[in-house]
């Protein structure tokens, strides 16, 4: 008792020093916004946070007007307030107005007083206008029976209490607001929520000017115009033909235009002929070969291949609900003449062996079936067709009339006649005459002189024109000392030309003996023609030499090309290159090592390199020689670049589940391009080749793809390898890549040696299978008398043995079920198996045989 008394004062202490961290304080208000501006009619929240440590018991809040204070509650006129509580302390102000306006503090009371928001919030309403009504269309038309929506939009910054219409019809106001007087449905619309007005089964009373009127409580405002609604009577289409005759060719097209036009939908297009008071009606069906159109959307009329049975008076009809409209008439007439021939000129003059053409034109209004000519000598009339000896005429046909005549000759003189043929007839042109005439031919030399230099070629131009076959070219040279005759079998190594295909001379390897002056003669039946004379002078130097560019750069094993170029006025007969690396000069000719260089000839002046190296790092330099001597280039310098492969393993280490495949990533950057790749293994410290022809074990290890796929891993996988690459530089080699093979068969227990079950019981071996990866099948085994047998689960007999459920229930035990039972489980890696447990069946008053189970003892049995 006397402890108890000494800790009671104590623990008062306690609370007493506790007390004055949690000493009640009047709440704390706070006005977040201090200024709000509103329009009437519009909704405003004042914003106010209360924070307070003991609960809040109630919120007002007060507005000042000119010194005067109104208080406002949670209570205060439900309609037209809401807040000011507990929960919501902000205060908001519905259908505000002018009599809103004012100074406004947030008050709150707890239990230890009231606390109020050090500022206040000042709120002004502004006064709006009456609502702005818009129309957009100020006429519409509308055909009697249908429907028709006047359309108005409002504006307003307060709420609209009404929409209604006025329609003045000549002075007469008739009002229209469907919520108030609608008779039989006449209008929708003209709401709040929908200012348009729809008119149903529009009728002539129902025309007139129509204003929108909107209504708020600012007032009411009406739209700036007036929409004029005209309310046309229904009536049978109006059809119209664009013209009143039509003209067609036999055989063309032609379209019979036809207008339609109607304020109600059309029903029906479709024309008459009138032939002689007969008359045939066309629709869009009507033989769709012969015609087209005749459709509401196409009411005009096309007719092809038109022939005379076409000509006739055409009128064309339209059908809507009222009735059918009728165009006026027109009328088509068709027409067609033998074809018009025209020959262009009224004589030709061709010169014997050349070719000419008579220049014939067919018009014709039908398609042309036949074109042939005749030929007048003396009154005997030959005729000439498209199929008349082709070798001599073309031409002659419907696509091509005129007439060509190939070799002319005196047997082709003669008058010519044209003639076409249509369906109509045939007609024929004019006459024109051909005459055939020859002289000796005319033979220029292009330029009076010529240079070359020695050892060059050169040509000496001759052109030759005849209006007869040339039968022989030839040239004479004067060198002041006598004429020499040049024709095509004079020293054919030393000229060409000089033949009737080719009347130019060819002089090759020119040297002095070649000088002198030159004349070119052409024979032909009527005789032969010379020309004037032409001057070959001959000179010559050293060739020029150049190399294409200063520096050249490759990639060690590369290819690279030193562009020489050669001019020389006289043949060049060796080409050569120097190397110079440092003082010591090296010569490379088209025989040095042509496995290493090709090039350097007088064909290929150019020095290619191969396989090239640091050995090929020098100033080259390229020579030509001719009969005069030996000219050089500038040189050039040759640098060469290159490293061995860069060979990068993705990963350092990969891992695969026994049976499985698994990729390990190589990847290969080389300058020059790798030309080969392999992968090696590290066994015991020692390199081994992975050889990739087993395409069951491995792929990749190739150029284009160097990762290193493995199939089927097993524990003879697992270690570290290495990705190898080779250019011609050298060989490059990648890291090594830890790669583990896991995985093992599954490891299945059954926890007990033995189990005695009693006759027509049930009992559960258990067997637990613990695998990685997961194992995929269950089985269990019975072994009586050395005999084993699979038991098969999912009857009434036995259950379980699954994978989810691996242990195996035996239902309604007999003696059939003693015996020695294993659990086994399957995974990829291959079947573990339990240690055999022994299923004993026990039960009274059983006779067994012993000779049945000589394996056990009766008690056993029993």
């Amino acid at each position: 008792m006397m402890c108890t008394t000494k800790m009671l004062p104590l623990m008062m202490l306690t609370v007493m020093f506790l007390q004055p961290s949690y000493a009640q304080a009047v709440p704390t208000v706070t006005i977040t916004q201090t200024f709000y501006s509103v329009n009437s009619g519009s909704s405003v929240t004042l914003a106010c946070t209360v924070s307070s440590n003991t609960a809040v018991t109630s919120v007002s809040w007060q507005r000042t007007v000119n010194g005067q204070i109104t208080t406002i509650t949670s209570n205060t006129n439900n309609n037209k307030y809401s807040g000011s509580s507990t929960s919501v302390p902000s205060l908001t102000i519905f259908n505000t107005d002018s009599g809103d306006a004012g100074t406004y503090r947030c008050f709150a009371s707890n239990s230890a007083g009231t606390g109020q928001s050090a500022q206040t919030a000042s709120l002004s309403v502004t006064t709006n206008n009456s609502p702005t009504v818009t129309i957009l269309n100020d006429v519409i038309n509308v055909v009697q029976g249908n429907s028709v929506t006047l359309d108005c939009t409002v504006s307003s910054n307060l709420a609209l209490t009404s929409v209604y219409w006025q329609r003045n019809t000549n002075g007469a106001i008739t009002t229209i607001n469907p919520t108030i007087n609608n008779p039989n449905n006449k209008y929708s619309g003209s709401t709040t929520s929908n200012p348009a007005l729809t008119i149903f089964n529009a009728d002539i009373v129902d025309a007139g000017d129509y204003t929108c009127f909107a209504v708020s409580s600012a007032g009411t405002g009406q739209s700036n115009i007036v929409t004029r609604l005209t309310v046309l009577a229904q009536s049978v289409p109006t059809v119209a033909v664009q013209q009143a005759s039509y003209s067609v060719s036999t055989g063309n097209t032609v379209t019979l235009s036809c207008t339609v036009t109607s304020n109600l939908a059309v029903t029906d297009v479709y024309w008459q002929r009138n032939i002689g008071g007969a008359i045939t009606q066309i629709r869009s069906t009507t033989n769709t070969n012969k015609y087209s159109g005749s459709t509401t959307s196409t009411p005009s009329l096309t007719i092809f291949n038109g022939d005379q049975s076409d000509a006739g008076v055409y009128t064309c009809f339209a059908t809507n609900s009222v009735g059918t409209g009728q165009s006026s008439t027109t009328t088509l007439s068709v027409t067609g003449t033998v074809p018009t021939v025209q020959i262009q000129q009224p004589s030709y003059s061709a010169i014997t062996g050349n070719i000419v053409t008579l220049v014939y034109s067919v018009t014709s209004n039908l398609a042309v079936t036949n074109v042939y000519w005749q030929r007048n000598v003396g009154g005997t009339i030959a005729t000439i067709s498209a199929t008349t000896n082709t070798n001599k005429y073309g031409g002659s046909s419907a696509a091509t009339p005129s007439l060509t005549i190939f070799n002319a000759a005196q047997s082709d003189v003669g008058t010519y006649t044209c003639f076409a043929t249509n369906s109509v007839g045939t007609g024929q042109s004019t006459t024109t005459t051909l005459s055939v005439t020859g002289t000796v031919p005319t033979v220029q030399v292009q330029q009076p002189s010529y240079a070359v230099n020695t050892g060059s070629s050169v040509t000496l131009v001759c052109t030759v024109t005849s209006n007869l076959a040339v039968t022989n070219v030839n040239w004479q040279r004067n060198n002041g000392g006598g004429t020499t005759q040049i024709t095509s079998s004079t020293n054919t190594n030393k000229y060409s030309g000089s033949t009737t295909g080719t009347p130019s001379l060819t002089i090759f390897n020119a040297d002095q003996n070649d000088v002198g002056t030159y004349t070119c003669f052409a024979t032909n039946s009527v005789g032969t023609g010379q020309s004037t004379t032409t001057t070959l002078s001959v000179t010559g130097s050293v060739p020029t030499v150049q190399v294409q560019q200063p520096s050249y750069s490759v990639t060690t094993g590369n290819t690279v090309t030193l562009v020489c170029t050669v001019s020389s006025n006289l043949t060049v007969t060796v080409v050569y290159w120097q190397r110079n690396v440092g003082s010591s000069i090296s010569q490379i000719r088209s025989t040095t090592n042509t496995n290493k260089y090709s090039g350097s000839t007088t064909s290929t002046p150019s020095l290619t390199i191969f396989n090239a190296d640091q050995n090929d790092v020098a100033t080259y330099t390229c020579f030509a020689t001719n009969s005069v001597g030996t000219g050089q280039s500038t040189t050039t310098q040759l640098s060469v670049t290159g490293n061995v492969p860069s060979v990068l393993i993705e990963k350092a280490q990969y891992s695969v589940w026994i049976g499985n495949t698994v990729t390990l990533g190589c990847t290969v950057t080389a300058n020059p391009s790798h030309t080969t790749v392999y992968w090696k293994r590290v066994i015991n410290g020692a390199l081994t080749d992975i050889t990739v022809t087993n395409n069951n074990k491995y792929s990749g290890s190739t150029v284009s793809s160097p990762s290193l796929t493995i199939f089927n891993a097993d524990n003879s996988d697992e270690g570290n390898y290495i990705c190898y690459a080779d250019n011609s530089v050298g060989t490059g080699q990648s890291s090594q890549s830890f790669l583990d093979v896991f995985g093992s068969i599954p490891v299945v227990q059954i926890p007990q040696s033995s189990y005695t079950v009693n006759l027509a019981q049930t009992i559960t071996i258990t067997c637990t299978v613990t695998a990685n990866p997961t194992h995929t099948s269950v089985q269990w085994q019975r072994t009586q008398n050395g005999v084993t047998t699979n038991i098969g689960v999912g009857s009434g007999k036995y259950s379980g043995g699954t994978v989810n459920s691996p242990s195996l229930r035996i239902n309604n035990a007999d003696l059939n079920d003693i015996g020695q039972y294993v659990c086994s489980a399957t995974n990829i890696v291959g079947t573990g198996s339990s240690a055999a447990t022994t299923i004993n069946v026990v039960g009274a008053f059983l006779t067994v045989p012993l000779h049945r189970y000589p394996t056990q003892s009766f008690q056993e049995v029993l």
